[in-house]
């Protein structure tokens, strides 16, 4: 006999729910959407379309049990973020490591708003009065863009990836200051987010004033021992400044995408993200843009360590 709160199926009743629900009429073109995607990865979608799958496949996933999704082996899923980062649609790996390099000089809307965005993030340091001569540290750096723009501003500038690929074109940008005869402090380190102050030399762990990550932490294998990371390597004081990362929609957009590529992206809920950074040593947040964010809107955050 099955315990009451389960179904006929062996579902408990929310999981049950969601199969019902991802079965029925509202999901139809989720359903069409996801069958034609996956015989056709490069396949093109709206974003209203992208929420759609999404949704559909989270509801399919979480009424098997498999949603959220967890990653058992965390150097594959580490080697899988890798290998798709040079995944451009339509390109090989040689011509999108040529155009991530040219990341944001891109003649397109992404372009202009990583050009923006450069400036918001500016902008906030300033609020912080994190000013130039002072230590940063970038999470997710990509190919360092951000890093050598801020370099060339006065800050000295650490900036990390997972990417070997990243680190080639990173250093690139090293030796091109060089070259220009830029006395800049800009230096790059290949390591995980989680686990940043074990890449670090001992004598730079507790010396930034503040660690940035923009766009890059909805990637992390695990966002909360990178926040926790964070904290060990900022001297007392310093700040950690959060930038432009989705919102919860997100995981919904992207969700899609991550079961095609079997990689580890989402969205975050602001409330459990404050909450787990005051929990790793730091005062209360301060909310830098889109205060009301409905779930929508992306995170601009700074916390400074006790």
């Amino acid at each position: 006999m099955l315990p009451n709160c389960m179904n006929r199926n062996g579902k408990q009743p929310l999981q049950h729910l969601a199969w019902s629900l991802s079965k029925s009429c509202f999901f139809r073109e989720g359903r069409r959407l996801w069958k034609e995607n996956q015989s056709n990865s490069q396949l093109s979608l709206s974003k209203f379309q992208k929420v759609i799958v999404g949704a559909y496949l989270i509801l399919q996933d979480f009424s098997e049990g498999i949603f959220p999704p967890t990653f058992e082996d965390q150097q594959k899923v580490y080697d899988r973020e890798i290998s798709y980062s040079l995944q451009w649609p339509g390109l090989s790996v040689e011509d999108s490591f040529e155009v991530a390099q040219m990341k944001p000089f891109w003649f397109s809307s992404p372009g202009f708003q990583y050009l923006s965005d450069f400036v918001a993030v500016s902008s906030c340091l300033k609020k912080i009065n994190v000013t130039p001569s002072m230590k940063l540290l970038e999470l997710g750096c990509g190919t360092g863009w951000m890093s050598e723009f801020l370099a060339i501003m006065g800050f000295e500038v650490v900036g990390s990836t997972l990417s070997p690929h990243d680190i080639r074109a990173a250093n690139m940008r090293v030796e091109s200051l060089k070259v220009k005869g830029f006395d800049k402090k800009l230096s790059f380190i290949q390591t995980p987010m989680e686990s940043i102050e074990k890449s670090l030399e001992n004598d730079s762990i507790g010396t930034f004033d503040c660690i940035y990550v923009y766009e890059a932490l909805h990637h992390a294998y695990n966002w909360q021992q990178t926040i926790e990371s964070c904290s060990t390597c900022l001297k007392s004081g310093g700040w950690l400044l959060i930038c432009n990362e989705p919102n919860l929609i997100h995981t919904m957009v992207s969700y899609r995408v991550s079961v095609l590529s079997e990689t580890h992206e989402i969205g975050f809920n602001r409330s459990q993200l404050i909450a787990h950074i005051e929990k790793s040593g730091f005062r209360k947040p301060k909310i830098l843009k889109n205060r009301i964010g409905f779930g929508i809107f992306p995170l601009w955050i700074a916390a400074q360590k006790r």
